[in-house]
């Protein structure tokens, strides 16, 4: 397994902006930046003027965006694609939850909050959503892994996730995707680490975690599920 690197990501992801309300109706109309953020600028520490409305990022085949109303019908039938009829709860409720995906976009950024949240995949060329990767907060219980500080307590991360139509696996898609987050992640939001979680008989996300360069650890025990076993990634220039 080969260690992350900016290849993987910030050197084939390439950000740009989409504040534009003309931008965010398809998704599609989007202006390179003509810079790039230097990488030895100074930063202060303390400030969290790098947690901003997150930008679209650009892929060599993927447009990763904010969700806009547009696309509900399409991540209704993505849920049920990739994670079975209801299970992510009723019509109704699958459209809370997309409602409140498309809000919170803005939202977090006005409270100083992490781009948490799904954002569309979407294929630079023919703009069909075929996806969503984004970033959760994980509350759970990660002293019971062997790198983490032993503890009873649950503590937070921040999780990485992805979800493709099964008929867009096999094609390196949520690797892409995932690995423009994490580039993004490391650079514009300074983290230390992300992590991934998924059951132990789910090997396609488990070589997903493999190819971005994660160490994989079991959770000796088997509740819950979803926590069965987790992906950690370190930034490799991170202090």
């Amino acid at each position: 397994m080969e260690p992350w690197s900016r290849k993987q990501g910030a050197a084939r992801a390439r950000e740009t902006q989409s504040e534009s309300e003309e931008q965010a109706k398809d998704g599609c109309e989007i202006q390179e930046e003509d810079s790039v953020q230097d990488d030895q600028e100074e930063v202060d520490p303390g400030s969290l003027s790098h947690i901003a409305r997150m930008r679209t990022l650009e892929t060599e085949r993927l447009i990763i965006r904010a969700f806009v109303p547009a696309d509900a019908d399409a991540v209704s039938r993505l849920l049920d694609a990739a994670f079975g009829v209801g299970a992510h709860g009723s019509a109704a409720e699958q459209r809370v939850k997309f409602e409140y995906a498309v809000a919170a976009d803005a939202g977090h950024a006005l409270l100083h909050q992490p781009p948490y949240g799904d954002r569309a995949i979407v294929k630079r060329d023919s703009s069909e959503l075929i996806g969503s990767v984004g970033f959760a907060p994980c509350l759970m219980p990660f002293g019971q892994l062997p790198s983490f500080e032993p503890t009873t307590r649950f503590t937070s991360e921040i999780g990485l996730f992805w979800a493709l139509f099964p008929e867009h696996w096999g094609h390196g898609y949520a690797t892409e995707a995932a690995a423009a987050m994490i580039a993004y992640a490391f650079d514009q939001l300074r983290l230390r680490r992300i992590v991934a979680t998924t059951e132990n008989d789910n090997t396609r996300s488990m070589n997903v975690m493999r190819r971005l360069g994660m160490r994989l650890e079991r959770n000796p025990r088997d509740e819950p599920a979803w926590f069965q076993t987790v992906g950690i990634l370190d930034d490799p220039d991170g202090t």
